[in-house]
């Protein structure tokens, strides 16, 4: 038998849909979330293709979550090629958040 731990991952986010329109086609804007016991918030898009934050300015200002590479995360397609399955688009917030 493996060992097992439970954990916590509260959000505030918002997405839009309906019957036409079914996740992630509007995207999903994950405003605030923690996962488990970091030290630290994120902010995250997850959308379909065609959203990539790459030329995003301002570098000083952001720190964007590794993918399992090491690269910064700025495809926010779900199921971008070289990410986390529906890692999207997330940048960390401050140590403490």
């Amino acid at each position: 038998g493996g060992h097992f731990r439970r954990g916590t991952w509260p959000a505030f986010w918002m997405y839009g849909e309906d019957a036409a329109h079914i996740w992630p086609t509007w995207g999903e804007y994950d405003i605030i979330e923690g996962v488990h016991e970091r030290t630290n918030v994120m902010t995250s898009l997850h959308t379909t293709e065609d959203c990539d934050q790459h030329k995003a300015s301002e570098p000083s200002r952001r720190q964007w979550m590794q993918t399992p590479d090491g690269f910064d995360a700025t495809n926010c397609n779900h199921v971008a090629v070289g990410q986390f399955e529906n890692q999207g688009c997330s940048q960390v917030g401050p140590n403490g958040s």
